[in-house]
């Protein structure tokens, strides 16, 4: 392999590593530009040099031309730095965006400048994810070089985003046909279970408090968090007044703040089941927001999840909450209420979304092929 100046090879294990490295003038002083090339990232090694070598000419010659000086100097790791600093987001989503830094973007680009970052860069940082991630977590991915872009350019103006050049691959992530569909004989042996079942006085409590809110989901499809944020001023013999919902703080915290969307704050019918479960629950519990727990506080969201899990194997059953929003969602569909009741009880954005959620079964898809089926005999029947 022939030797390049200002390229630099390093043998990795699987790979060959190639950096562009050189020293320019910069407002009269000296500063380096390095980026790096990895050969696994193309078809051969050759390739790869021949990469390196075009991009080392371009940038040499733009920056003795002085045509990219006192432009953003930051590299894609000190952008990453501001972003608590710039987006006031929730631990959850913030934790996302975490993942995502960390396993795709990190160990590529962190030593980057955001200056030297192609649209190539970050479609290649996509491509890699195709067999890990589903669409929607695509979607994030772009979502975070975006806000990155955004941070460089409050800093720098003139810093141009990348990401609109950009098309986010469709997964390859093989998937199993999820299962969102709850049996209500399922639930119903949960619920008993958990309304009885308890070592200590605390677990008792939890537990009931628990198995009132699994009922309130299946009979409202109100999403968790909405859920566990129900208080004695927001509910009353015809309406749960969903206005704010439990999340996690950035100090780790759980408590109230606002919903998911402006279409999730909604004036919640009741049936009268789910009227009588209330009732239950406000004699029951013995704090403001009906569904804390033993001590007062909001459940920890993500062990509360895990703990349900466990339950529902050990008892041999398939139980969820957010599964028990996607079976309100399919009854209703499959009822035949009409679209915009679904979208304004659920508390979507679009109807669109109203639909996605709902869920078929066998014995509604066999019952819908057996109408055409009977509708077609019926008509050649005729025919003879």
């Amino acid at each position: 392999m022939r030797k390049e100046k200002y390229i630099t090879e390093q043998k990795r294990k699987g790979y060959t590593l190639f950096t562009v490295k050189f020293y320019y003038d910069s407002n009269g002083g000296k500063k380096q530009y390095s980026r790096c090339f990895k050969s696994s990232d193309y078809y051969s090694k050759n390739d790869c040099l021949e990469d390196a070598i075009n991009h080392r000419d371009i940038k040499r010659s733009e920056l003795i031309q002085k045509k990219t000086l006192d432009v953003c100097d930051l590299t894609v790791a000190d952008v990453w730095n501001e972003f608590d600093n710039v987006f006031q987001v929730k631990e959850g989503t913030k934790r996302v965006y975490r993942y995502l830094y960390n396993n795709w973007v990190q160990e590529y680009y962190e030593s980057t400048k955001i200056l030297d970052i192609t649209p190539f860069d970050i479609e290649q940082c996509l491509n890699r994810a195709v067999y890990s991630m589903q669409d929607h977590a695509l979607n994030k991915l772009l979502c975070l070089w975006k806000k990155i872009y955004h941070i460089a350019r409050l800093k720098y103006p003139n810093t141009i985003d990348m990401t609109d050049l950009v098309n986010v691959p469709k997964s390859q992530k093989k998937r199993k046909a999820p299962n969102n569909t709850v049996n209500d004989d399922e639930l119903i042996k949960m619920v008993n279970y958990l309304m009885t079942y308890g070592n200590t006085m605390q677990t008792r409590y939890n537990n009931k408090i628990i198995a009132y809110s699994l009922l309130i989901m299946r009979y409202t499809g109100m999403r968790p968090s909405e859920c566990y944020a129900i208080n004695r001023n927001s509910c009353n013999d015809k309406y749960i007044s969903i206005h704010e919902a439990v999340t996690l703080m950035s100090d780790n915290t759980y408590r109230t703040a606002n919903v998911k969307t402006p279409t999730s704050i909604r004036e919640l019918p009741i049936s009268n089941q789910c009227s009588n479960v209330l009732k239950e629950l406000s004699e029951f519990s013995k704090n403001d927001y009906l569904l804390q727990n033993f001590k007062g506080q909001f459940f920890n969201m993500r062990k509360l999840s895990s703990y349900i899990s466990e339950v529902s194997k050990k008892l041999g059953v398939s139980v969820t909450m957010y599964n028990l929003r996607h079976q309100l969602a399919t009854d209703l569909i499959t009822g035949g209420e009409d679209v915009r009741t679904v979208q304004e009880i659920m508390g979507h954005t679009s109807s669109t979304m109203s639909v996605y959620y709902a869920r078929s079964n066998d014995n509604l898809k066999k019952n819908a092929l057996d109408r055409i089926g009977s509708k077609l005999v019926a008509e050649n029947v005729k025919k003879a």
